[in-house]
This record gives C-alpha cells, structure tokens and sequence, in this order.
C-alpha cells in the first residue's frame, strides 16, 4: 500500500521573497532583523544564506529509495505473502528491504 503522506507544514516564504531579503542585506539596505520582518523569512534561514553561494528553496522530506515501480512491486510481493497467511516481521521486512535495495545497486555494504 503506497504511502498518501501529506506534509503538514509548509515553507511560509517564497524563493522570491527569500532572494529579496537576502539582496536587501547584502546591500546593506535592511538590517536581518528587519528584512526578516518585512519578507516574513525566518531570521536564521536569512543569516544560513548569506553564507551560501546559490540560493534554492529547502528540499523537504527525505531521500527517496525506490521508484514508484519498484515500491509498488514491494507493495505487491507483501500483500501477496498476507494473502498466503505468510505473516512477515518487521525483521523480516526490514531484510527484505535491504536486499532489494542491495538488488538495486543503492546499498553497498560489505559483510
């Protein structure tokens, strides 16, 4: 069953709004302080990208491992064994998550 998670919080600025604040200071313009004010971006995202050269919106969530193709085969091969009454573990799932992701050639790890 493929997850339908909804991230809950939301970056509450723009890339826009982060760039402008972000020139206004370096220009010597606005204080952080005030530029955080005015463009409602948090402070410390402001200070955090002055540091950077290039400046992106955050990526959120976490790294994806498999495909859609791949999670749905997964997806497959579990509901198939609960239809058997071949119950699987969280042990055992978590062996057969690391095979399959051996399979892939995205987890290398010499035993």
């Amino acid at each position: 069953m493929p997850r339908n998670y909804k991230r809950k919080t939301v970056t509450k600025y723009s890339l826009e709004d982060l760039k402008k604040a972000i020139d206004d200071v370096k220009t010597n313009k606005l204080s952080i302080g005030k530029a955080a004010e005015i463009y409602n971006v948090p402070k410390t995202t402001i200070f955090d990208h002055l540091k950077k050269p290039v400046i992106k919106l955050p990526r959120a969530g976490r790294k994806i491992l498999f495909t859609e193709d791949q999670e749905a085969e997964l997806v497959d091969y579990i509901v198939k064994c609960s239809k058997l009454y071949y119950g699987l573990t969280i042990k055992k799932f978590a062996k057969l998550h690391t095979n399959m992701l051996r399979r892939i050639n995205f987890l290398t790890i010499s035993t």
